[in-house]
């Protein structure tokens, strides 16, 4: 006779799987809660938006008030956007520690919040400022710098272009029948939120943190992060050029553009190869030369760990399968 009853089960099996995230991944999960909940007890209890208002990013408060480019993203005041970014955010984290390390995944969500957030500050002001200067803005315009804005969708763009740069010929399902490449993600990301956040009427609220922070991490990751293979600072291979992120038609004519933007600002030079921890002169390598090796094993590095993950999760489903037919036998 089974003595396991379907609520056990459900509650086994959300312990376990909750067990089995890494440190940072759970740790990051709390925050995104205890964000959302901190807003919801002040609106529907205190009745009051203090702390929207102080930790979402009001454009027009920013300054002096500068901590908000980065508090936002860990305060939520949408329980359905919770729903879809607490897991994702959680998943990607999780599957991206073992591949860059906890350290490594920390600064690429710090990179991509504050990036995101002051790019959207400057990008809020700057059109409110052109509105007003060009007599075209009317009395609502001032709401676009006072309405608190917050949530974790600009820090998850972030996060799938890293996953992109890890394995990016790796298949991804969604829904069961929807298939594409990693390499596609990010693109497909910005493109979904975009056209929700235009159904909904909320592209102020999604879409700049979303672009941005695919920017951001790009950049940030392309030129400056540093190879923990070879110690050396940034990804030039061409599988994570900016035109990769684009489809294969597509993809020359945004070479061209981005070509011209790296003479224009230099943007090449900043990842020249930097000395490493040791600081011995002899044993820094030509960035170019090690590109392609290094990012060959990243990749490598990134499947076998995602591999063995999924096969350790699954060989522990499996003999916990097992154990509960043996006591039901």
């Amino acid at each position: 006779m089974d003595q396991h009853q379907p609520g056990s089960s459900a509650r086994r099996l959300v312990r376990d799987g909750f067990q089995k995230l890494t440190l940072q991944s759970k740790i990051l999960g709390l925050v995104l809660l205890t964000g959302y909940a901190l807003v919801f007890l002040s609106q529907n209890v205190f009745h009051s938006s203090t702390v929207v208002d102080n930790l979402g990013l009001v454009a027009g408060r920013t300054i002096p008030f500068g901590y908000n480019v980065v508090t936002y993203a860990f305060v939520e005041d949408s329980f359905l956007s919770l729903l879809w970014t607490l897991p994702t955010a959680v998943f990607i984290v999780h599957a991206l520690d073992p591949i860059q390390g906890s350290q490594g995944t920390g600064k690429i969500i710090l990179v991509t919040v504050a990036a995101s957030g002051i790019l959207t500050f400057i990008t809020l002001s700057m059109t409110y400022y052109i509105l007003i200067v060009s007599g075209m803005g009317d009395g609502d315009d001032a709401s676009m710098l006072y309405t608190p804005l917050c949530g974790f969708q600009g820090a998850i763009s972030g996060l799938i272009v890293a996953l992109k740069q890890a394995i990016p010929e790796s298949d991804v399902t969604l829904a069961t029948s929807i298939r594409f490449k990693m390499k596609y993600a990010p693109l497909i990301y910005i493109v979904g939120v975009s056209l929700v956040s235009l159904v909904s009427g909320m592209m102020l609220k999604y879409v700049p943190f979303v672009v941005f922070g695919w920017y951001a991490a790009w950049l940030y990751l392309r030129h400056f992060h540093r190879m923990p293979d070879s110690g050396l600072y940034g990804d030039p291979s061409d599988q994570f050029r900016f035109a990769s992120f684009f489809p294969e038609r597509m993809q020359p004519a945004v070479n061209v553009i981005a070509s011209a933007c790296y003479v224009m600002f230099k943007v090449g030079s900043w990842g020249r190869p930097r000395p490493s921890a040791s600081n011995n002169p002899m044993e820094e390598t030509s960035w170019g030369s090690e590109s392609a090796v290094d990012a060959a094993r990243r990749r490598e590095r990134g499947m076998k760990a995602l591999e063995e993950r999924l096969n350790l999760n699954s060989s522990d489903d499996a003999m916990e399968t097992g154990a509960r037919t043996d006591e039901g036998t």
